[in-house]
């Protein structure tokens, strides 16, 4: 019988924790029925997405001792990805270590920012340009205050990929602030892009 105890007590923690998921799933479906701005989507688990463009897709991913508990976040950004790729990232402690070794980020010529933010790219000049107005610095810094790890636009295509840190539970006020503020910032990027794409009137 003592054999059997522990296999018989595991098993049964993963069925209550199981059964806590698929109540917490349920819920959240519930509460994006009426939600104005997110919507369900057909995919199983903790996924959203914006009702308005640009479109914001959100899942629920992690909680494992391994796994940290996070909202996995995804959008386009073809405009952008048509030019350069982009990844962000907040500067860590070992970003001057990296710099001491010769491995060099891109700098946009803000201080604050460049000190904050480990910035990568496919054409610095580029990343530059895109990074240079006011207002997509402070898209970007909303973002990342509320808890965002990374923020990235592949090239070519303009795949974005985001990921933001989640409460131990499925908080619809987290998912919305999150995927608001990566909109927010995705139509700062777009709105940069079109104007530099803009011919230079006669002179």
């Amino acid at each position: 019988m003592d054999q059997l105890f522990v296999p018989i007590v595991f098993v049964a923690l993963l069925l209550v924790v199981a059964g806590v998921h698929v109540r917490q799933t349920r819920a959240f479906a519930r509460s994006l029925e009426t939600d104005p701005d997110l919507e369900p989507t057909h995919e199983a688990g903790m996924a959203c997405r914006t009702r308005r463009s640009p479109v914001v897709s959100a899942y629920g991913r992690g909680g494992g001792k391994n796994d940290p508990s996070r909202w996995d976040l995804t959008a386009s950004l073809p405009a952008v990805g048509e030019r350069t790729s982009l990844s962000l990232s907040r500067e860590g402690m070992f970003g001057a270590l990296r710099e001491m070794f010769g491995v060099q980020d891109i700098r946009v010529g803000d201080p604050s920012f460049d000190s904050g933010y480990t910035i990568r790219g496919s054409d610095p000049d580029a990343v530059r340009g895109l990074l240079g107005p006011e207002e997509v610095k402070c898209a970007l810094e909303v973002f990342f205050g509320l808890g965002a790890w990374s923020f990235q636009i592949d090239r070519p295509g303009g795949r974005v990929t985001a990921t933001c840190r989640r409460g131990l539970g499925y908080s619809l006020e987290e998912v919305r602030n999150a995927t608001a503020a990566l909109q927010r910032a995705l139509e700062a990027f777009e709105r940069n892009a079109q104007a530099a794409s803009r011919p230079l009137p006669p002179a």
